[in-house]
C-alpha cells in the first residue's frame, strides 16, 4: 500500500513532505488542557495558529472535558511542553477568573446608563466582566493584576453604597403590580428620584 503523487516537481516534492509530516503527527499522543467558556475568547482561532507557528505544533480548540472546552495540542514532547507552557502563562496574564458575590445594591450603579460603568471598568483595568443579576455575581476575566485593579474598584463601589441610607417596605402581593405600574413606569419614576428601587 502506498499514495502516488503526480504533478510538477515542485508542487510534488511539498506534497511528499507534508504526507511524510502527517504520519509523523499521526503517531503523536495529544494532551488536552481544560479551557473555561469565558476564556474562549483569548484563544481564537488567530492566537492558535500563531501559537501553533511559535512552537511547531498543532493547538485547537474542542469541546470536553468537565470545563466543556479544551485545549488539544498535538505534536512532540518538547513542542508540548512548551505550548503548555506558553498557554498557562497567556491564561495568567490575559485569562484568569474570579467569579465573587457582590452587595445587590451595586447592581444597578453598575448598568446604569447601559452599563457605562462596566464598560469603563472594563477599558480602565482591561478586562472583561460578566454580571449575573440574577445571583448577585460578577465573573471577572483578564491578567490577574488587571482582575485585582477591577475587583478593588467594585470593592469601593460596594463601600460607598453600603454608606447609603436605605429603607424596607412591606407591600402586599397583590400591590406589587401597583407599585411596578404600566411597563414599569411607577417603578421608574421612584428612581428617577435619585434612588434604588428593587423589589423582591
Amino acid at each position: 500500500n502506498g499514495i502516488m503523487i503526480a504533478g510538477a516537481a515542485k508542487a510534488v516534492k511539498t506534497a511528499k513532505d507534508t504526507v511524510k509530516q502527517m504520519i509523523v503527527a499521526a503517531g503523536y499522543e495529544p494532551i488536552h488542557i481544560p479551557i473555561q467558556n469565558e476564556q474562549r475568547r483569548v484563544f481564537s482561532q488567530e492566537r492558535c495558529a500563531a501559537l501553533c507557528e511559535e512552537v511547531g505544533c498543532d493547538v485547537m480548540m474542542v469541546r470536553g472535558g468537565e470545563a466543556g472546552w479544551m485545549l488539544r495540542v498535538t505534536g512532540a514532547k518538547d513542542a508540548q511542553e512548551a505550548a503548555q507552557s506558553t498557554i498557562e502563562e497567556m491564561i495568567k496574564t490575559e485569562a484568569s477568573i474570579n467569579t465573587f458575590d457582590i452587595n445587590r445594591m451595586i447592581v444597578n450603579p453598575l448598568i446604569a446608563n447601559y452599563g457605562a460603568l462596566i464598560n469603563s471598568i472594563q477599558d480602565d483595568c482591561v478586562v472583561s466582566v460578566n454580571l449575573d443579576r440574577r445571583e448577585n455575581k460578577i465573573t471577572l476575566v483578564g491578567g490577574v493584576e488587571n482582575i485585582a485593579a477591577a475587583k478593588k474598584l467594585i470593592d469601593e463601589l460596594e463601600a460607598k453604597e453600603a454608606n447609603v441610607p436605605t429603607c424596607d417596605i412591606s407591600i402586599g402581593q397583590d400591590d406589587i403590580r401597583r407599585v411596578i405600574g404600566t411597563r414599569g413606569a411607577n417603578i421608574r419614576e421612584i428612581r428617577e428620584m435619585g434612588v434604588d428601587a428593587q423589589i423582591d
